[in-house]
């Protein structure tokens, strides 16, 4: 599995905004807000729950689940439907939409990540061990590693999705309702 380590400078953004959320967090009220001159902006709720925008971007996090959304999404290696979102680390929590303006083509890898997917992604390749993948629908779908799971409800344009499995325990299976 390829993968590139160029994040978009949302992550840089998203690091600092969190570390002063973060120390906020202990002096807020309700919601503590921090904007900056350039239009982000933090907001910090009395649960926890960090929101962070900036240029068309947002940055949900809430209860150890991340949510991306906006023109772009990090950690992705490009943006556009022609792009790759790859994902890598250890307990993520993640919702991604493939879509005309997102990612289509979706690579996982580390240990205990959660990711759903919404839309119609052409390729899903997992690596790692323990990580888990709901979508709603696949077009080809590569799984290596160890205990790694996804589940999908149906392939693109009416067929199946193309599978390959190597590894230990692995598991992929469609979703029947």
């Amino acid at each position: 599995m390829k993968s590139s380590r160029n994040f978009p400078s949302v992550l840089l953004v998203l690091s600092v905004f969190l570390a002063v959320a973060a120390a906020a967090t202990a002096f807020a009220s309700d919601t503590t807000e921090i904007k900056t001159d350039q239009g982000a902006q933090v907001q910090v709720s009395e649960d926890g729950s960090v929101n962070l925008s900036a240029g068309g971007n947002q940055v949900k996090v809430d209860a150890g689940s991340v949510e991306l959304s906006g023109d772009s999404e990090a950690p992705a290696t490009s943006t556009g439907a022609g792009a790759t979102l790859a994902i890598d680390g250890t307990g993520k929590k993640i919702v991604h939409t493939c879509d005309a303006t997102h990612a289509r083509a979706i690579e996982l890898s580390g240990s205990g990540q959660a990711l759903e997917l919404k839309g119609e992604c052409e390729r899903l390749e997992v690596s790692g061990t323990n990580n888990t993948v709901t979508a709603e629908a696949l077009g080809a779908i590569e799984v290596s590693g160890v205990a790694n799971k996804v589940a999908y409800k149906k392939g693109l344009a009416e067929k199946l999705p193309k599978i390959e499995q190597s590894g230990l325990n692995n598991s992929v299976t469609q979703i029947t309702e």
